[in-house]
């Protein structure tokens, strides 16, 4: 077992969210009444391997999302995010960098359900190998197209995972790595893709399909299913967080 605190981590939440359509950053948005956010922050704190916490949202959130933090009684570092996913985590990543830890838990911060199991098996298989990150078998038949519609490869299942978050890191790797990526970075989709870029092997632990990221209005539904049967984050004083702001 890793010891306590051994990662800082870091919470990307500063995405438009469009495929929701929500017109508010989907993380302030409620499950169970709760903001995502504070389902996210609070499952992270309950871990025994992550230590200091950070937010990435993005300009003009900052208030709010320390709010949502202050009222589920965590203790986290609000940081502004960039124009981009790659910006907005390098930011963060320069925070970190002030907060302790060797190593850094990079997680989503619209996947409410993440638990200690999983947080486990993640960041102790990147303290085994160096980088670790959660993914999922597919069980889907995938396919490859040209042109949207035209089908010109099936791969094989076998060799495929979807991947998930946490995704951990040595803090300094992965800083370096985003700095060796540049505005390459922009175009690539999640962190351990940044690493791989940079040469760092990366391995996979099983994920969770309750982590599930909420992205589209079916997978809040989702998610007020799960929450139903699961303790709600103590709200202290949730004034502070309705309405939720406007994105711009």
């Amino acid at each position: 077992m890793a010891e306590a605190g051994v990662a800082s981590g870091l919470v990307a939440a500063a995405g438009r969210g469009r495929r929701m359509g929500a017109g508010h950053n989907k993380v302030f948005l409620p499950i169970a009444g709760v903001p995502i956010l504070a389902w996210t922050l609070h499952a992270l704190s309950a871990s025994p391997l992550i230590g200091p916490l950070a937010v990435i949202v993005g300009a003009g959130e900052e208030d709010h999302a320390a709010a949502v933090a202050a009222a589920a009684g965590i203790d986290c570092t609000v940081v502004t995010g960039g124009e981009t996913r790659a910006d907005s985590v390098r930011a963060g990543l320069e925070v970190c960098a002030d907060l302790g830890p060797e190593w850094v838990a990079i997680h989503d911060g619209a996947r409410p359900f993440v638990d200690d199991a999983l947080i486990e098996r993640a960041v102790g298989l990147a303290m085994e190998r160096g980088a670790g990150a959660a993914a999922l078998a597919v069980s889907d038949t995938i396919k490859r197209v040209v042109a949207g519609e035209l089908v010109v490869e099936t791969p094989s299942r076998t060799d495929l995972r979807a991947m998930q978050t946490p995704q951990v890191f040595r803090l300094a790797e992965i800083r370096e790595a985003y700095r060796r990526a540049g505005g390459a970075a922009a175009a690539m989709t999640d962190d351990c893709q940044v690493a791989e870029s940079a040469g760092i092997a990366v391995y996979l632990a099983e994920g969770d399909p309750v982590n599930l990221k909420i992205t589209h209005d079916i997978d809040r539904t989702v998610a007020e299913a799960i929450a139903a049967g699961r303790e709600k984050p103590k709200l202290q004083d949730p004034t502070g967080i309705w309405p939720l702001p406007p994105r711009p």
